[in-house]
């Protein structure tokens, strides 16, 4: 990244920027919040818009009206936001591209590729050419394509070239559209002669009860080594998408920060992940694992899909690029425990709002599970692992449309709400079970019945586990 580029208050280039914090503790971190996407989106956004709203000289009050709507002012902030990608990406990407080769993962067929300035990247190469990629790495030509990851510059997929062979990555999906990047625009007027006009805005939304969305708890208290994945898989490709996971990811990622004290930076969010993208969350947070010599807390949050390997009963996580059909693209339940587990930290508690019965959230089936339900293994964790999932062996996890949230995670959050973070995971266990019960019979005329399990080594402490500390 050119960490040398910054940018004034209102997110432009400034050769000279005061910062407000200067001679301050914060003033490092404002620095750095300055070389963000969402940084330079928002000045651009903040300075646009009101401009664009106002009425023309040369505009009569009814095209003012037509033009200024808030279909017009959403597609307004989007153009805004896709040019300031474009010069975000042309600014901050590297001159040159640079790469460090990491130890090659057999099972997955895949060598992790650190690049200098931005993100790790994983390269595809077939086993039986892993030997001779890696001896001859330093001839190795890359070829990257540049997105927006986490507010900041990122390779989202690269070509590796060797002579007249070349090799693919696992691609990751840019997150450009950050949640704050949900701008609140000004109202829909302009001064006339003195009176105020509002403009039409477009047809209204059915009502959404998104209180808990809104009144979220905030503490004093700081949770400075404890760690927060969140993934939301909403949008797939070749698959029914989940209502409402990104959401759902979203407002726990806020919780986590306004309501436990978990520092904003502690919390890595995945939208819509590719295989990819899990493949680069679970080594994020071994590589901070290993900086904190076990000395931490995580918390790992997926909303998505799940599905069943219908010939062993096995249980993976859906990457948004899989369909479900080839399981050898599908991020297996067990290596993920595995994974967590052996992450040596102090409590690993799992949130998994999925099913792995092979239903989507609601009704029907994915096509890959061929309409029938399907009882997955339990996998045992290990470690210190502690895992709340959304249903129990083939039911469905259903959605909360009233609330615009899955059902586990909206009476997750509203016990959380209610406790202000101060409960245990005994009795969040249980009111969230009780509750999905009881309002799954009542609005799906469905059983859903959350579970909860936990490794042999906090079988007779999980109950009494607190998420804040």
């Amino acid at each position: 990244m050119n960490s040398n580029i910054k940018y004034g208050m209102y997110g432009y280039k400034s050769d000279n920027p005061e910062s407000p914090f200067m001679g301050t503790p914060f003033d490092e971190k404002f620095e750095k919040i300055q070389t963000t996407f969402s940084y330079m989106a928002l000045g651009k956004i903040a300075k646009e818009i009101p401009q664009w709203q106002k009425k023309k000289e040369y505009e009569t009050t009814e095209q003012w009206k037509q033009r200024v709507t808030a279909e017009n002012q959403k597609n307004k902030v989007d153009e805004i936001v896709n040019q300031a990608k474009t010069e975000y990406i042309a600014l901050h990407k590297p001159k040159t591209t640079k790469g460090t080769l990491g130890t090659y993962d057999a099972d997955y067929g895949a060598y992790p590729v650190s690049i200098e300035g931005a993100n790790t990247i994983y390269a595809k190469i077939p086993l039986e050419e892993a030997m001779q990629f890696k001896s001859n790495w330093s001839k190795v030509a890359m070829q990257p394509t540049y997105g927006i990851i986490d507010d900041n510059i990122a390779v989202t997929s690269c070509i590796f070239s060797l002579g007249n062979k070349s090799w693919k990555s696992t691609e990751r999906a840019a997150n450009d559209n950050l949640d704050y990047l949900s701008y609140d625009v000004p109202t829909l007027n302009v001064d006339l002669d003195g009176k105020t006009s509002v403009a039409q805005n477009a047809s209204p939304k059915k009502a959404v009860d998104n209180t808990i969305d809104k009144n979220i708890p905030q503490t004093a208290s700081l949770q400075s080594n404890t760690f927060v994945i969140a993934i939301g898989n909403e949008n797939y490709n070749l698959v029914p998408k989940v209502a409402f996971a990104n959401n759902d990811m979203n407002i726990f990622a806020q919780y986590c920060q306004k309501t436990l004290g978990i520092p904003m930076q502690n919390i890595r969010k995945y939208k819509d992940a590719t295989f990819g993208s899990m493949l680069s969350a679970l080594n994020d947070i071994k590589e901070i694992a290993n900086a904190y010599n076990g000395d931490m807390n995580v918390i790992f949050y997926y909303a998505g899909h799940g599905i069943p390997n219908e010939k062993d009963q096995t249980a993976y996580l859906l990457p948004t690029d899989a369909d479900g059909k080839s399981t050898e693209v599908c991020f297996p339940l067990a290596r993920l425990y595995k994974e967590l587990g052996e992450l040596n930290a102090k409590s690993v508690i799992v949130f998994m709002d999925a099913c792995f019965s092979g239903a989507q959230r609601g009704n029907g089936m994915l096509a890959s599970a061929r309409g029938v339900a399907i009882k997955a293994k339990e996998q045992k964790p290990m470690g210190k692992l502690i895992v709340l999932t959304a249903s129990s062996g083939e039911e469905t996890a259903y959605p909360y449309n009233e609330k615009a949230h899955g059902l586990f995670t909206y009476f997750l959050l509203k016990k959380l709400n209610e406790t202000k973070g101060k409960c245990s995971l005994g009795e969040l266990s249980e009111y969230i079970t009780t509750n999905v019960r009881r309002q799954s019979i009542v609005i799906n005329r469905k059983p859903q019945t959350p579970a909860i399990i936990f490794s042999d080594s906090v079988k007779d402490e999980w109950m009494n586990y607190k998420l804040t500390r």
